[in-house]
């Protein structure tokens, strides 16, 4: 049975055309976007050893309390634009994971009309016979596996924007503590305190 080709008198939109178009609106919608100011962001970087410049992935020493203001600052700000950049992300893989879904989606449903009827021999498709033949279709194959792999980069992606939203709250959480301290400290008295009474006995009169 060849289902390559769907006559145009058994569907209003032809199936590739309207495949195409998912693709066609989700760019348009991307290009929109770039067009109102709004830009892909790139991951952080600095400096590293003999100048080179590293990527910053979001990554916290073991123990933070061992770090000093300064670098508890500079962990703030990487985080911060490293979150900026993995929330972007989790939005583009987002979108392209429901644009895969919604042509699976079409697809299905346009194969499906397209079957209803036809015959196996003398007795007409079951819906198991229909199913298996669907799923067994090149384009449905093809837009299954590009889902799959949409779908585990935004898996993927939303593991680590929670990581970095996690790991900004703690450096906050640690700046918060280290400003308690101080302010504990300069509030303690660092002098001797005289052992003997404040005030000297009073003589009577």
């Amino acid at each position: 049975m060849d289902l390559l080709h769907i006559s145009s008198d058994m569907t209003e939109l032809d199936l590739n055309t309207g495949l195409a178009l998912f693709d066609q609106h989700l760019q348009k919608a991307l290009t929109n976007l770039q067009n109102n100011g709004f830009y892909m962001p790139h991951p952080p970087h600095y400096q590293g050893q003999g100048g080179v410049s590293v990527w910053y992935r979001g990554e916290l020493p073991p123990d933070i309390s061992e770090l000093s203001d300064q670098q508890l600052g500079w962990y703030m700000s990487m985080l911060s634009s490293w979150n900026g950049y993995v929330q972007t992300k989790l939005a583009e893989a987002d979108l392209n994971r429901t644009n895969a879904e919604e042509k699976l989606n079409f697809l299905q449903a346009k194969l499906q009309v397209a079957l209803i009827g036809q015959k196996h021999g003398n007795k007409s498709l079951t819906v198991s016979q229909v199913k298996a033949i669907i799923e067994s279709d090149k384009r449905y194959v093809e837009i299954k596996i590009a889902y799959i792999e949409f779908e585990t980069h935004y898996k993927m992606i939303r593991a680590a924007a929670e990581a970095a939203e996690s790991n900004w709250w703690t450096v906050s959480r640690r700046i918060t503590q280290r400003g308690q301290e101080l302010e504990r400290d300069r509030r303690t008295p660092t002098g001797n305190i005289p052992s003997g009474p404040l005030f000297g006995t009073r003589r009577p009169a």
